[in-house]
């Protein structure tokens, strides 16, 4: 994407990073998609599977922490993106870090881990990488004119 901005009575073209946009646009939908599929799995694994005392609320506050911490990530990533703000990118590839161990918590080390759910943390994985690696380009491509 390419903007006229005008700041200071200079005016500079803004070349954000388009694939990060659009891997931020579809990240966006893929974490509600995440989200309503997880919710489901948790109500199924709360009625038919056995759990210690304690373990699934914990599980599926996990589940909303990351939830709010990708929300936020992603908003970040946005806004930065858009006004090629480096500090922003920077910020953007440490929480894209903790997103994804939060992520590989719930592909490998939650309680139970059905194949649906692998495939939907993988898959999100890929997604995450994705912008992980446009990110990087983002902040060499951030350069001040």
């Amino acid at each position: 994407m390419t903007l006229k901005v005008v700041t200071r009575g200079k005016s500079r073209l803004v070349k954000s990073v388009q694939l990060a946009q659009r891997a931020i646009f579809l990240n966006a939908y893929y974490l509600a998609f995440f989200m309503v599929i997880e919710v489901g799995l948790f109500v199924w694994k709360g009625e038919n599977l056995p759990f210690v005392t304690g373990i699934l609320p914990q599980e599926v506050c996990l589940l909303f922490i990351l939830a709010f911490m990708e929300i936020f990530r992603l908003r970040i990533a946005n806004l930065g993106n858009i006004l090629e703000a480096k500090g922003a990118a920077i910020s953007v590839i440490v929480y894209s870090l903790f997103s994804g161990v939060g992520i590989a918590f719930f592909a490998v080390w939650q309680t139970y881990v059905l194949r649906l759910e692998f495939i939907l943390c993988i898959v999100y994985l890929v997604f995450l990488l994705l912008e992980l690696v446009l990110f990087i380009v983002g902040v060499v491509v951030y350069q001040p004119q």
